[in-house]
């Protein structure tokens, strides 16, 4: 055989080797099916090593999980236990969108409330600034509008969060959804 002919082989055959030890210790992290490697004592402080900490005999120690080992023909059942579970045809709950079916963001009272309060500070503020500041100086119509800017602002700005806590509430909802059916799958699969 050709020299670099078998040298192509051998990488191949070593890139697939890799290939599979990946997949079998991802499917395996995935599963829980893990051992806790805990660092040696210098490696206290090495958080890319060893990522988890746990407290033994009151001194916290650094861990990282690392698969169990199982045979081929024993990973070959899990990896289809694991095919069959989790990656089904079934599509999984999705995540509700916030553009409703017309293209417009659905909105939450809250924060088109503070959103609102925050139009009218800006209004009142930019014309009582212009009324306070014809009857005196021109710092005072400048103050009130950097004053009145800067409360309609946070007031934006409460809108925002209140927008997004809102957002990440209902990702988590349907995230926790996806798990509880998960773990019925798990469980019904036990029995």
């Amino acid at each position: 055989m050709n020299e670099k002919v078998k040298d192509y082989l051998e990488q191949q055959e070593a890139n697939q080797t890799a290939q599979h030890k990946r997949e079998k210790e991802e499917i395996l992290i995935k599963l829980g099916l893990v051992e806790k490697k805990f660092a040696p004592d210098d490696q206290i402080r090495d958080r890319e090593g060893y990522p988890y900490v746990e407290l033994l005999n009151g001194v916290p120690r650094r861990y990282k999980n690392v698969p169990i080992e199982i045979s081929d023909e024993d990973f070959e059942k899990v990896k289809e236990c694991y095919e069959r579970q989790f990656l089904s045809k079934k599509e999984p709950p999705r995540i509700r969108s916030h553009v409703s079916s017309d293209g417009y963001e659905e909105k939450d009272p809250i924060a088109v409330a503070l959103t609102v309060v925050a139009s009218i500070i800006f209004i009142i503020g930019f014309f009582a600034g212009i009324a306070l500041g014809s009857h005196s100086s021109f710092v005072l119509t400048i103050l009130y509008w950097v004053l009145s800017g800067i409360t309609g602002l946070m007031f934006l700005g409460f809108a925002r969060i209140i927008k997004l806590l809102n957002r990440q509430s209902e990702e988590n909802q349907a995230q926790i959804t996806i798990l509880n059916e998960i773990a019925d799958k798990v469980c019904n699969s036990k029995d």
